[in-house]
């Protein structure tokens, strides 16, 4: 949450009277496009992921992972959730999906890591398509970036490239059915703001999942995030 996220707030009036992202009014441009047009406030963005990925990913890091040997990181970033996960659990190989100039130096860092030999890097863009014949799709703080329309072409991309028995772990929040003083609220304000995405209630994921050809299996409260583990249908 650098600069640029608190001056798009300026605008936030733009949001509210269209349902639409503000950083456009405020930059010019939408907030991704920009980032891959300024590398400094690019590389801001991408440290300040990381760090997140500690929070996020205990409730993954305790899953059972054992029967288990490809997982894919769908906007992945710079390979955090990646490196890590396959530090915790050493019979797992990973792929990095994301952007070609997000996931370029990604190699050099999985090496540094010890674990180039069981990492793939892929460069592309998940509302095309994504790598296939994963065990296991992630989609770590990725779908509330998007509006549902958005957010259901990432979803699909998914459905086509998970094989039989595969499934997707999303790590979100969970809001409750009525946000308006959950804390979270203010972070489905600033989605909204910032992105044109936003923040969903349990009965919004199983309609967002449902409609583009997946069943809600179960949630897994976190202490930053919850992971929402869905099959595909």
């Amino acid at each position: 949450m650098s600069n640029e996220a608190y001056l798009v707030w300026g605008h936030a009036a733009h949001s509210i009277r269209t349902g639409k992202e503000s950083f456009s009014a405020a930059f010019g441009k939408p907030y991704f496009e920009w980032l891959s047009e300024n590398p400094s406030a690019a590389d801001e963005f991408a440290r300040g992921q990381a760090g997140l990925v500690e929070l996020r990913l205990l409730p993954l890091l305790d899953h059972d992972w054992s029967d288990v040997g490809m997982v894919v990181d769908v906007g992945g970033g710079t390979g955090a959730l990646i490196t890590r996960l396959l530090d915790r659990h050493a019979h797992l190989r990973g792929i990095l999906f994301d952007l070609p100039h997000v996931v370029a130096e990604a190699p050099s860092t999985f090496g540094s890591a010890g674990i180039g030999e069981r990492t793939t890097v892929v460069g592309g863009s998940f509302f095309d398509d994504v790598p296939g014949n994963g065990d296991v799709y992630v989609l770590s703080q990725i779908l509330h970036d998007w509006d549902d329309a958005s957010a259901g072409k990432i979803l699909s991309s998914c459905r086509q490239a998970i094989p039989p028995g595969g499934r997707l772990m999303i790590v979100e929040q969970v809001l409750p059915e009525s946000a308006t003083t959950h804390p979270m609220a203010l972070l489905d304000l600033h989605m909204l703001v910032l992105l044109g995405g936003r923040e969903r209630t349990i009965t919004e994921w199983r309609r967002l999942l449902t409609d583009h050809g997946f069943t809600l299996d179960s949630i897994t409260q976190g202490p930053r995030s919850s992971v929402i583990e869905a099959v595909p249908v």
